[in-house]
């Protein structure tokens, strides 16, 4: 069937296929369209569309160049919506411009995404329905009306977000009203006076709309999408018959807005106000953030590096998982080595990437800070596909950007801490069964990780658990407290230190003698009973990092009694190492293979008073020795 549908491309003149969408009066007629050819550099007017492809169940027909052609649910829908009356109109659609059978077309074809998006009159990035989408609700166990429910609940959700989005947008007194009534009743205050300044708090049914609207419709998780509407100098959000131009998204979210914008709430947890701002537009400011870097980067302002793209867009998903990097390689301006390949194995992708990244950037920061932590993946046998060194770059933590995530230590604040070199050998050495030889230095062993019982323990309560977990009461006595030995401070006041990782956010930022001098009495607060009343944690300075770091972290200490951070993946006698390069030390495991020590990579770790090159100036004086370390 294909091959009478498409002809070989000339690779050399770039050229690609577009879609003539052909019109008809009634909505329900079968699709009817058909492929023409054209070259990048003399292209007609066309749309780009944007879409999820939903199941990969090429079920529903249409008809192209007058012969029978499968699409999925999703792509019909669309296509169904999009068709005009009385004209043809000229699309770019994947799935059916690009032969999906021939591996070498698609390599090639990938490779021209940024051009075919950037030279589109319009990107029209379509939100929904998306019948096929709804099936995955259900899995077998669903029927036709469960899916038909689905899809017209998500249907509704979109519609409803664009009209409220547009009364936002557009200052509507009625909308506003009511939103302004339900601040003041919040607040329990009375009808201010004309200085008042507004504020507004959404209705859930708003919120939930909103949220869905620019968070949760599964367009947002599409990795090829975050380029394409990276890249469209215009982009049209369509929800049906509801469309909404990202021009207005701009507008509401921009720098000359803000104030207008920060007004808007949301209702949390515990009846907590958030900003309405970072909880529902977080990802379309993500989004709008990379379409002004590519104007930058056109205009000879910026160089887009691979590294913070793929950082940027972590949270998107990708069927095949070598697109988490092929999708966004049209948003990188940097010269890298990284080229279009459906014919090599993921893992191979991954290890070539990470090994740009330490080489290009002559540090271990993409190792030893890793934004990526995600559970390893194994085989049938249990084996980690990957070497431990390598980056999995995908991520099944969906959005944990824009929900308090962010297990990996500081990525963002790469300069806050300088426990190693600041660069490594470059290039890596790496052996042909994937092994990296790194330098660096061993501070110690990892001691017994106490768990204790923290079930259904408030965060709150964490010091006072691990206090008891850990040290004897004198130890931590006001009066008589012992001294950590690395920094020579009170242990008490090393122990609160360490709970925050020496940090402050936002912004990231090392906490200042003032700081640590204030949490401190604090702290002791927390320590002093399982029963207080009200709590003063919500006063520490390091407050957003105390909750962050011990939501995803746990405190444990060393043999020789070092206070660590670690991760929940720590286990007794893992080592405790500051490598070359490396900015944070890390959690590494020993074991013998081939007759020779190896290091499994395990997570970052915070080691008090080892986080700014103290194990330097134990090198040079002799106390600590650098070796070899193995990373298999």
């Amino acid at each position: 069937m294909m091959s009478t549908i498409y002809r070989t491309l000339d690779v050399g003149q770039q050229e690609i296929r577009l879609l003539r969408l052909h019109p008809s009066k009634s909505f329900d007629d079968v699709i009817q369209c058909s492929l023409f050819y054209a070259f990048l550099d003399d292209l007609p007017e066309y749309e780009a569309l944007s879409y999820v492809w939903g199941p990969l169940e090429f079920g529903q027909g249409i008809s192209v160049n007058k012969e029978p052609f499968k699409i999925t649910e999703n792509l019909e829908c669309a296509l169904r919506h999009l068709r005009h009356a009385t004209v043809d109109r000229i699309v770019w659609v994947d799935a059916i411009c690009i032969n999906q059978t021939d591996i070498a077309e698609r390599n090639h074809q990938v490779t021209l995404m940024k051009k075919i998006y950037s030279r589109c009159t319009r990107d029209l990035a379509w939100l929904g329905p998306n019948p096929g989408s709804s099936r995955v609700e259900f899995g077998e166990n669903g029927n036709q009306g469960d899916y038909d429910a689905v899809s017209n609940g998500c249907s509704k959700l979109l519609q409803n977000g664009m009209r409220v989005f547009r009364g936002m947008c557009q200052h509507d007194a009625e909308t506003l009203d009511r939103m302004q009534r339900r601040w003041k009743t919040r607040r329990r205050a009375p009808a201010g006076g004309q200085n008042e300044t507004p504020h507004w708090i959404l209705s859930y049914d708003d919120q939930d709309a909103l949220m869905y609207l620019f968070r949760q419709a599964p367009l947002w998780s599409r990795i090829w999408v975050m380029q394409e509407l990276s890249c469209a100098s215009r982009v049209r959000l369509i929800a049906g018959t509801e469309t909404l131009d990202w021009e207005d998204v701009a507008l509401f979210l921009g720098d000359d807005n803000k104030p207008y914008a920060d007004a808007f709430h949301v209702t949390g947890g515990h009846q907590s106000l958030l900003g309405a701002v970072v909880s529902i537009f977080g990802l379309v400011q993500t989004i709008q953030q990379q379409r002004r870097i590519m104007k930058d980067v056109d205009e000879g302002k910026y160089e887009s590096k691979l590294m913070d793209v793929l950082a940027r867009f972590q949270y998107a998903d990708a069927r095949d998982p070598r697109d988490v990097i092929y999708g966004l390689l049209g948003l990188v301006s940097e010269s890298h080595p990284i080229k279009v390949d459906y014919g090599k194995p993921a893992r191979d992708l991954f290890t070539d990437t990470t090994k740009f990244f330490i080489d290009s950037k002559s540090n271990l920061d993409i190792i030893c800070q890793n934004p990526w932590v995600v559970p390893r993946q194994v085989d049938e046998e249990g084996a980690e596909v990957l070497r431990s060194w390598v980056v999995e770059f995908t991520n099944d933590r969906r959005f944990a950007l824009f929900e308090g995530g962010l297990e990996s230590l500081l990525f963002a604040q790469r300069g806050i801490f300088s426990a190693g070199s600041s660069t490594c050998v470059v290039p890596c050495e790496v052996s042909q069964d994937g092994l990296l030889s790194t330098r660096g230095v061993i501070l110690d062993t990892l001691g017994p990780v106490l768990q204790g019982d923290f079930q259904g323990l408030r965060l709150d309560r964490y010091p006072r658990k691990w206090m008891q977990l850990y040290f004897d009461k004198e130890q931590l006595d006001d009066g008589r407290s012992a001294v950590y030995t690395p920094t020579g401070e009170p242990l008490f006041r090393a122990f609160s230190r360490t709970l925050v990782m020496d940090c402050k956010s936002y912004p990231m930022q090392r906490l200042s003698p003032e700081d640590i001098e204030a949490d401190e009495k604090i702290f002791r607060i927390l320590a002093q009973s399982d029963t207080i009343e009200d709590s003063p944690q919500s006063e520490l300075t390091s407050f957003y990092m105390f909750w962050r770091t011990l939501d995803n972290w746990v405190f444990a200490m060393s043999k020789t009694g070092l206070l660590l951070m670690v991760s929940k993946e720590a286990q007794e006698d893992d080592v405790l190492a500051i490598l070359d390069g490396g900015k944070v030390p890390c959690l590494l495991r020993p074991f013998h293979e081939k007759d020779e020590l190896r290091y499994r990579m395990i997570h970052s770790v915070y080691i008090h008073g080892y986080m700014d090159g103290k194990a330097a100036t134990e090198v040079e004086q002799g106390q600590l020795q650098k070796q070899e370390f193995l990373l298999a």
